[in-house]
């Protein structure tokens, strides 16, 4: 890591530096500093990695409901009845007739 100079002429300040960058590049403190840094790289990555698994799976659950309903409204148009469209798509009954309504399908009397 590159040491940038602290402004300002207040000697405590620059005190301070001088230990932190002596504690630095000491061989306990130094490799006490690079692990730490290292694993809060790590804790950031798993972070980055969890947050891209939740959004693929919110992703894919989001395009297994479009294809669901796009299925639905072919097999309503279709003229499958409710009861058969219900089972095998595992939406209620009132749902398939929300999106029938939805999409101004008319259905057949049963």
């Amino acid at each position: 890591m590159m040491w940038t100079p602290i402004l300002g002429n207040d000697d405590f300040v620059q005190e301070i530096d001088q230990k932190i960058r002596a504690a630095k590049e000491g061989p306990t403190e130094g490799a006490m500093y690079m692990t730490y840094e290292m694993k809060i790289k790590e804790a950031y990555d798993d972070g980055m990695a969890q947050g891209r698994a939740q959004g693929m799976a919110q992703g894919i659950a989001k395009g297994a409901k479009k294809e669901r309903k796009a299925l639905i409204i072919n097999l309503l148009k279709n003229g499958v009845s409710i009861p058969v469209i219900a089972i095998s798509s595992g939406e209620s009954k009132d749902r398939i007739e929300e999106i029938a309504r939805e999409h101004h399908i008319t259905l057949a009397h049963e």
